[in-house]
């Protein structure tokens, strides 16, 4: 493994020239100052220094060199799946998406770069739905992150990390990892190891890691400003980032702000409920304003501008009001993004080094939602003959009323909130001698969330449904209401502070045990120390006098590693048929204060049988612990939610029940077993293929299924129960203890049990490709790239004891085959790349008969230019400018509720980029 050097001192580097005047070196370092000020950014991350490769998301896996231990130095770099200095996991392919990739793939953040990964599924948590869809997932999305989901088992089995350091979960639950709050301007790199790595990480890493390594060396300063805008909808970032380096060490610090408007539901044509004219159901909503009354199971549609006993005749029996009321909510909420970064490392003396890195952001969200969680903006109102504005249709006389009705006229649904979260490392290297070093880190992370709506309160509308006096009685019969009876009613405050902590200490020894004819036999071995807190805090009831409930959880983890680098046969030992052979064996053991131990081994091997062929294998386990928040019981904002989701079974297409929304403390880790065989060619210097088959066997998921899906999906009947007797309903209230969120209907039509339990397994299959072409000629340097991933084998268990169903190719579960073709030009200072993605078909099994979605393909452009000489202005500017979805292409149509799938296509449409970058 030779020595790097880091990219500012390697020959050509544009980001140099100029540098070394004093006129130059003055200007460099006021800027330098303004942008420290800026910033104010402390704390830390750790980080791997390394060649940059090439653009592209569908780079080929980086292959290193075998290292010699004269070659071994501070600056051997790690790489994600492996411990072991200078050597990538043995078995295992590492995607590496470069700075290069980071800027010039149109993308709106790290989330969504990766999402370009063919590995890597769209299901899950997105920033364009509130609820969590897809396996693997039980939680809403009141905070609108994003998450990323690798083999499309749920993104709570793939480990994130920000410089090798865990980041701290967020959300309402702490159930979920937001790498969107990573400044992306200051990556120096991405990599992704689509394989189990519990062996080397410890828990999440089931179907794989995505370490986020940022740049621990830079001298200059870039500014950069990214200006996009589509069909009602912009973005905007702007980021600043100075370095300056010294002989043993070197400062960075930056900042970056994020901003994107919101995207309304009614902003495109085809987000809507009635699909009848594209062939789908009419999903409109019953609860309307002027809504629907009902008597005896009889409908009667209340005419527009409202009904007073003075034209009660207006009243038609089995009539009804249908409204579009899911198209009144965003798509995607308005977000303000603000983060730090800040990067020193020093050599004290001749082998001790330290370093101290980190990121601090704020992220503010602003959301419109008709259905949220456990709160909606539909009811069905009781309203008895005593209030003053009451009517009965003709030829009847009940003593009261059910009204279908939506609150969205007297007070919109709305979520706002803010985000923090940071991260914070120190460490320090130390060379003992030869090549053995001795690694100690420690780590700090931090995530808060603040959540705000108001919404009905039940008692005060139950109060004024029920008062006699006109002044104070609510009127849901179409005549509206005076804001003193809606701040009355809409008093209801909701406000959740959930906050995780995580601190981790490491020491580490790493070294060469002795040498072999194949090379140097290397070990890593290490411990590891981890503390876990959660708090959620919930605050409801009314703002003056709201009840706050707490609760809080942690966990002590303690840990020891060891990984083991065997090279039988390399190049000073190769023979025919065996041009190299390496083997790795690695070992975890973690002892949880809450779930016990578990012990996880990982296997790997390299074999060369010529020079340009290998083959790799690996084989482990891995394990999913148990998030804090979901064995506590009761859990903060614990109660049994009042919900009203899709029923093909109902005659009205609905129906209206209790979820029970609390947590589990008898839940156990989940479990994994992974297996990979590939092969990686090599015929030329510039092309390269890879194929890699990948098994996945999953069992213990702690789950819940979607709530939209509980009364469609046979798969989950088993969590349902129909049409429960009264005294079911009582014993639950009463038994439970738990409160009641929402209007408790006179029927209550089912009862879904949605707490998290060890239910489900997944055994997932298929195959990894990437054919890539990398040529410099005298017009200029090409490259092109064909990459994707072919499922084979999707199939889940709702429980241990239910049969195995294939939902591979279905909706909110990874696509059959999909892929990226790349291709780019660049040549003194131009730069041209065009990217083709495409998802194939799949069906949606929620509606009878099944539907088959059709296939969807986008095509990328981007060109720029980069002044390379010039007066001082224009020497290191940059302008490109990028069209994403260039031919305007709509989403799929899918038949359900707002009639696409947000977690399989882009609803921005065609989006024009403006990018702006100056290189001091």
């Amino acid at each position: 493994m030779r020595r790097q050097r880091p990219a500012h001192r390697r020959r050509g580097a544009p980001m140099m020239k100029g540098l070394c005047t004093p006129r130059r070196r003055t200007r460099r370092a006021l800027a330098l100052t303004t942008a420290a000020l800026m910033c104010g950014a402390s704390g830390t991350a750790l980080a791997q220094d390394a060649a940059q490769p090439a653009a592209g998301v569908n780079a080929p896996p980086q292959d290193i060199a075998e290292p010699t231990p004269e070659e071994t130095t501070a600056e051997d770099i790690i790489v994600t799946g492996s411990r072991i200095r200078g050597v990538a996991p043995v078995g295992s392919s590492v995607i590496t998406l470069g700075s290069e990739s980071l800027e010039k793939t149109p993308a709106t953040n790290v989330v969504d770069l990766l999402r370009r990964v063919p590995q890597v599924s769209g299901a899950g948590i997105n920033e364009s739905v509130s609820g969590v869809v897809g396996p693997g997932v039980s939680s809403s999305n009141a905070t609108r992150t994003g998450a990323i989901n690798l083999r499309g088992v749920g993104p709570k089995a793939t480990l994130v990390l920000f410089g090798g350091q865990r980041l701290a979960t967020s959300g309402l639950n702490g159930a979920q990892t937001d790498p969107a709050s990573i400044p992306s301007s200051v990556l120096e790199r991405v990599e992704v190891v689509a394989d189990g790595a519990s062996a080397i990480y410890g828990s999440d890493a089931v179907a794989g890691v995505v370490n986020f390594i940022p740049r621990t060396r830079y001298d200059g300063l870039v500014a950069r400003a990214r200006l996009s805008e589509a069909d009602d909808y912009s973005q905007r970032q702007l980021s600043i980032m100075g370095g300056v380096d010294w002989d043993n060490g070197g400062l960075i610090v930056a900042f970056q702000h994020d901003y994107n408007s919101r995207l309304r539901g009614v902003d495109r044509d085809y987000y809507r409920s009635d699909l009848t004219d594209r062939g789908g159901d009419d999903y409109r909503s019953q609860q309307c304003n002027p809504g629907n009354i009902i008597v005896d199971g009889i409908p009667y549609a209340i005419p527009e501008g409202g009904v007073t006993s003075a034209n009660a005749d207006q009243l038609v029996p089995n009539t009804r009001n249908l409204c579009e009321v899911y198209r009144l909510g965003d798509i995607l909420g308005q977000q303000e993004r603000n983060a730090g970064y800040a990067s020193i490392t020093q050599e004290l003396t001749p082998g001790l080094s330290v370093f101290a890195r980190g990121f601090y952001a704020e992220r503010r969200f602003d959301a419109n939602d008709t259905q949220q969680g456990s709160t909606s903006s539909v009811a069905n109102l009781t309203v008895p003959s005593t209030n003053p504005y009451f009517v009965a249709p003709p030829g009847t006389d009940p003593s009261s009323v059910v009204v279908q009705y939506f609150f969205g006229a007297d007070a919109p649904l709305a979520f706002s909130g803010l985000s923090k979260s940071h991260l914070a490392t120190i460490g320090a290297d130390l060379e003992l001698g030869g090549t053995w070093k001795v690694s100690t880190t420690a780590n700090w992370a931090h995530s808060s969330d603040v959540v705000n709506a108001f919404f009905a309160l039940p008692a005060a509308l139950t109060a004024a449904l029920n008062s006699t006096d006109p002044a104070t009685a609510f009127n849901p019969f179409g005549g509206g209401n005076s804001q003193a009876v809606r701040d009355a009613v809409f008093s209801s405050y909701f406000n959740s502070r959930p906050r995780s902590r995580i601190f981790s200490s490491q020491a580490e020894l790493s070294g060469t045990l002795f040498d072999i004819s194949g090379g140097a036999v290397r070990l890593a071995a290490g411990f590891d120390y981890t503390r876990m807190h959660f708090r959620g805090e919930s605050n409801r009831g009314t703002q003056a006098a709201p009840v706050t409930t707490v609760a809080q959880n942690q966990r002590s983890i303690h840990s020891g590693y060891a990984e083991l680098y065997v090279p039988l046969f390399g190049s000073a030992n190769a023979t025919p048929g065996f041009e190299r052979l390496e083997l790795s064996l690695a070992g975890r053991y973690d002892d949880y204060s809450d779930v016990g131990g578990t012990f996880n081994p990982k296997f790997g091997v390299n074999w060369s049988p010529v020079r340009d062929l290998t083959f790799k294998g690996s084989y482990g386990t891995s394990f999913k612990a148990p998030y804090l928040s979901d064995t506590l019981s009761p859990k903060s904002g614990a109660a049994l939610v009042v919900t009203t989701q899709p029923d093909p079974s109902s005659p009205t297409g609905s129906s209206t029940g209790l979820q029970i929304n609390d947590g589990n403390p008898g839940l156990s880790p989940e479990e994994a077993t992974t297996w990979t065989i590939g092969a990686e060619w090599r015929p030329t210097s510039d092309l390269t293929l890879t194929a890699t088959y990948f098994n996945l066997d999953y069992t213990g998921q702690i789950t819940a299924p979607a709530i939209n899906t509980v009364l469609v999906n046979p798969l989950f009947a088993g969590t349902v129960i129909r049409n429960p007797t009264q005294q079911q309903v009582d014993d639950l209230i009463a038994n439970s203890g738990l409160r009641i969120n929402g209007v408790l209907p006179a029927q209550v039509d089912f009862i879904f049990d949605g707490r998290p339990s060890n239910l489900s397994a997944t055994q997932a299959a298929g195959f990894d490709f990437v054919l890539s072409y990398d040529k410099r000629l005298d017009w200029g340097d090409i490259y092109a790239s064909v990459g994707g991933t072919l499922v084979t084998q999707y199939d889940i268990k709702v429980t241990d004891a239910a049969p195995a169903q294939n939902v591979l190719n279905t909706i909110y579960y990874p696509p059959r085959f999909r892929f990226n073709a790349d291709a780019g030009w660049s040549n003194a200072g131009w730069a041209a790349s065009a990217t083709l993605r495409f998802l194939n078909g799949y069906t949606n099994n929620l509606v009878t008969p099944d539907e088959k979605i059709d296939a969807n393909a986008t095509l990328d452009l981007r060109v720029g230019y980069e002044f390379e000489q010039g007066s001082p202005w224009l020497e290191g500017l940059g302008v490109s400018l990028e069209v994403t979805n260039v031919f305007d292409t709509d989403p799929p149509f899918v038949n359900i509720q707002g009639g696409v799938d947000a977690s399989a296509a882009s609803l921005f449409g065609r989006m024009f980029t403006l990018v702006l970058e100056k290189k001091f």
